[in-house]
């Protein structure tokens, strides 16, 4: 079969289209043939080597991805055959504490695909049936690829962590990325009052497009802009930055408002004056990718229609380097796709 393997860690050009054996079917689990799979920040993590996982040599990438299945293996229900599916980027081993309290999120011993076993950037991937979502015939399998780490992450984010009403309003930064952009399109149609910030003038409309009412750019005065629409701040602030705008998204909230932060692209260590998060009452929460229920919701919401990805550019495997560097540059508005 066909697979994006690199061995060893650099640019975009290291990625290369490799002939390799097609992976057994596992026992508990099934092969997927993958129609498409998504492109994510952190595949150009792991390709460059600043992932802080540890990646072996001849590394296949891939945390998302879509199709169907076509092996069972022992022990698994062979009523998958046939199905169409998603492969989820964290199957659970369902044994460890935290499995045994629900957190999936947090699984001890999770098969990561593109982390821990080989992932999705490859015509046949092996999977456990534990994960497997099913994939109603209304939704394309681009879209399928890209619903977990965009809008389950963003579910989690706004809804679980976050818990966003109707009539709240919330500030979503980097809403011109793949989860930036789920989280402007599920908290308009909860009916929260979506302020965004993207970093160029075609995310901000991408964003504008998604149910934004107002967009900024991220050198704008994000605190006294804020102000001004909601009179004392947000209620909620999303954002995967961290860093130096920490302090920025703190001045953004109103009293008692929450800030949900599910990633740290912008800085690992920050200066925060707690005085000030204790004065404000303000919660600053944690939010780690999603649980089974949260996408079940979210692939519920793409079968009825009231979601889906905004795919920019479908490319063959073979193009998964011009991928990485499109992502790198920046000048994506939506996602990336690679059809295996």
């Amino acid at each position: 079969m066909k697979a994006v393997r690199f061995a060893d860690f650099g640019p975009p050009e290291v990625l290369e289209v490799r002939d390799v054996p097609a992976p057994a079917c596992p026992p508990g689990g099934v092969l997927v043939r993958v129609a498409a799979a998504g492109v994510n920040h952190l595949d150009l993590d792991e390709r460059a080597g600043t992932s802080g996982f540890t990646i072996n040599a001849e590394h296949q990438l891939g945390r998302e991805g879509a199709g169907t299945v076509v092996e069972t293996g022992p022990d698994a229900d062979p009523g998958w055959l046939g199905a169409r599916v998603i492969v989820s980027a964290y199957p659970p081993c369902g044994r460890c504490p935290a499995c045994r309290r629900g957190l999936i999120n947090v699984c001890h011993r999770p098969a990561r695909p593109g982390i821990d076993v080989p992932g999705t950037y490859a015509e046949i991937v092996a999977a456990p049936v534990t994960g497997l979502f099913h994939l109603p015939d209304t939704v394309p399998f681009e879209v399928g690829a890209c619903l977990q780490l965009g809008f389950g992450t963003a579910w989690h984010a706004l809804f679980r962590r976050g818990d966003l009403r109707a009539g709240q309003t919330v500030l979503v930064t980097g809403a011109g990325g793949g989860v930036g952009s789920a989280a402007v399109r599920l908290a308009a149609l909860a009916g929260a009052q979506v302020l965004a910030v993207a970093g160029s003038p075609e995310r901000r409309a991408l964003a504008a497009g998604l149910g934004a009412a107002h967009t900024a750019a991220p050198g704008d005065d994000l605190p006294a802009w804020v102000g001004d629409l909601t009179g004392d701040g947000a209620d909620l602030v999303v954002d995967a930055g961290g860093g130096p705008f920490l302090a920025t998204g703190l001045d953004c909230l109103r009293p008692g408002g929450r800030y949900v932060l599910y990633g740290a692209h912008g800085g690992e260590r920050v200066d925060v004056d707690l005085i000030q998060v204790f004065r404000s009452y303000t919660s600053v929460v944690a939010s780690r990718g999603w649980l089974l229920e949260d996408v079940d919701r979210v692939i519920e919401a793409a079968a009825r229609g009231r979601i889906t990805v905004p795919i920019q550019q479908s490319l063959p495997l073979d193009q998964a380097a011009r991928a990485h560097q499109a992502l790198a540059d920046r000048t994506v508005a939506g996602k990336l796709v690679l059809r295996p």
